[in-house]
């Protein structure tokens, strides 16, 4: 693929990364349409490189054998009877794997220009969180962004130019990845400016107020240096001895277990007004009533499911949250589970392994990074509570970091 290609695949990226802050500047309908122009393109990339190379790889393999499947289970036996709302949320929820084969497609060989790409993203987003914290809550006036406030709390939840603080968190999670995988690439101690970038990073999770960023960081380290603890001992219970500490500081400093408690508590039942937790109840129940394929595509938790049947027939499509469509879609696991029963946690287990395998073939050969693999348990984690594999914000600040970091064998 040529360098103008590659140009114009980012320059959509970027379109569709900060489309919140450009929507603000121009009512232009570019902007509008931008998430669907790059999951067009990526579908377009991926089919020519397979018809012109006459090949498939385990991940195209993948792709394609979960659109077949989709379609048909979804025809034959599924909830939702459109067959373009079929298609297209078939298409959406293995977007994050699309973008993924497309970004490797174009740019397994200009690695320098992923590395450049992500450092100005990450240059905006810091003058956007810099930008709100010295403004407050004007800079929520003027940018028309929610404040984003807990119940029970006055204090904003910062989002830089971000659409929502969980965007700005996970942005900041992927960064500390980036910078540990540095130093490890290196064979390098962290110095001062590695620990500044580390603590900086930690204090904006704590100004976006993230409870999954702050679990994901302890995730992120844990599967990061898991093979270093294993092999020594002392540094194991070293490990465990802060692990415990940290644990103990957040008992006893925090409100954070019983913010997490009260959401489970109140996920066990079709009343509940914990939306994560009453759409994860829903997917569980769902896998039952229709095991062991789900309702079909298009028909829960995803964007062609408003006035689904599934609503209807658990009594909650006249509820707040199903009107106006908020928050119904924040949890991937619940939207897999429910739309695509047994059979589809197999498949997206197998997306997800094929995934890994393509970037480790692609750029590490036979010797994957260690923060390869932390960073899929990461992005596995988040996907609970967050809508990773089809928001386009948390698919681009993705993508690039996998593939920079499967490279960093060969820098």
């Amino acid at each position: 693929m040529n360098a103008i290609t590659r140009k114009f695949f980012l320059f959509l990226s970027a379109l569709s990364l900060f489309k919140f802050f450009f929507e603000k500047l121009t009512t232009l309908s570019l902007f509008d349409y931008s998430d669907e122009l790059l999951l067009l393109f990526s579908l377009v990339l991926i089919t020519y490189d397979v018809l012109s190379k006459r090949k498939m790889s385990l991940i195209h393999i993948a792709i394609f054998g979960f659109l077949g499947y989709s379609i048909l289970i979804s025809i034959l036996f599924g909830l939702n009877r459109n067959l373009f709302h079929i298609i297209v949320q078939s298409l959406v929820s293995i977007k994050f794997f699309i973008i993924l084969a497309s970004y490797v497609i174009l740019f397994k060989n200009h690695m320098e220009e992923i590395k450049k790409f992500f450092f100005y993203v990450m240059v905006f987003a810091g003058i956007g969180i810099l930008l709100h914290v010295l403004l407050g809550e004007t800079f929520n006036t003027v940018y028309g962004v929610s404040k984003y406030t807990r119940p029970g709390f006055s204090t904003i939840r910062y989002t830089g130019f971000f659409r929502h603080p969980n965007h700005m968190a996970y942005m900041v999670v992927v960064f500390i990845a980036l910078t540990l995988n540095d130093f490890k690439n290196k064979k390098k101690n962290i110095d001062t400016t590695g620990w500044l970038k580390i603590v900086i990073g930690l204090f904006i999770i704590v100004l976006a107020d993230t409870r999954t960023a702050i679990l994901a960081i302890g995730i992120l380290l844990t599967f990061f240096y898991w093979g270093y603890i294993y092999k020594n001992f002392l540094v194991f219970f070293g490990f465990l001895f802060l692990g415990i500490l940290t644990v103990t500081a957040v008992l006893i400093f925090t409100d954070l277990p019983e913010s997490i408690m009260d959401n489970i508590e109140a996920s066990y039942s079709l009343e509940s007004d914990y939306i994560r937790g009453l759409m994860f109840y829903m997917s569980i129940l769902l896998i039952v009533k229709y095991f062991p394929i789900g309702s079909g595509a298009g028909s829960f938790g995803s964007i062609y499911a408003k006035d689904s049947q599934v609503y209807k027939d658990f009594g909650v499509d006249k509820r707040f949250y199903f009107v106006e469509e908020w928050g119904i879609y924040d949890s991937n696991f619940a939207s897999i589970i429910g739309e695509y029963g047994f059979i589809g946690i197999i498949v997206f287990i197998i997306l997800f392994r094929f995934s890994y395998l393509h970037l480790k073939s692609n750029f590490s050969g036979l010797k994957a990074p260690p923060m390869l693999k932390a960073m899929f348990w990461v992005f596995v984690f988040f996907c609970i509570s967050n809508p990773m594999l089809t928001n386009n914000v948390y698919i681009l600040l993705s993508v690039p970091v996998l593939m920079l970091i499967a490279n960093t064998e060969k820098a």
